[in-house]
């Protein structure tokens, strides 16, 4: 069982980390200390390999378009589920006498709870959506809980 452990941390070690690829060089620091992003990201494209480059490139642009349009659809659907409770708090003018209004109330009644449920569940999908460090954060912690999972079935 540890010798299986020590393989695949050397796996991950050697393969995923290459430190035998890193080169460290100490030069003066010739740049001014307010580099722009735009120069950062420049330097990085020119520094990674082509075929890896695209496939950051292409992943960060594909969850960015999935952010963008699930915090669209979110918040069209917390505008909605916010008209449904506005409908279910407006009283309703009851015509007839009866059990048929106890049961229309009561149903009124039942669906409140459900209603402001997913009006709570649609604003919380709305605001992780729209704030990119929320959604990122997210992902970040869902991509750990998943490989701690695979890490804890192997050993």
């Amino acid at each position: 069982m540890q010798i299986k452990k020590f393989i695949i941390s050397l796996f991950f070690v050697v393969f995923l980390f290459p430190i035998h690829a890193i080169i460290a060089e100490t030069k003066p620091s010739e740049t001014p200390a307010s580099i722009s992003v735009s120069q950062i990201k420049k330097n990085i494209l020119e520094k990674t390999p082509e075929f890896i480059s695209k496939l950051i490139i292409a992943t960060v642009e594909m969850l960015e378009n999935f952010r963008k349009t699930n915090g669209v659809l979110a918040k069209e659907k917390k505008q909605e589920f916010n008209q449904e409770v506005i409908l279910l708090n407006t009283p309703k003018e009851s015509t007839t006498t009866g059990s048929s209004s106890v049961a229309d109330l009561s149903k009124f009644e039942i669906e409140k709870p459900f209603a402001y449920a997913k009006l709570f569940l649609m604003t919380i999908l709305t605001l992780i959506f729209e704030q990119k460090v929320l959604f990122y954060g997210f992902l970040l912690i869902l991509m750990a809980t998943i490989f701690r999972f695979i890490w804890r079935k192997i050993f």
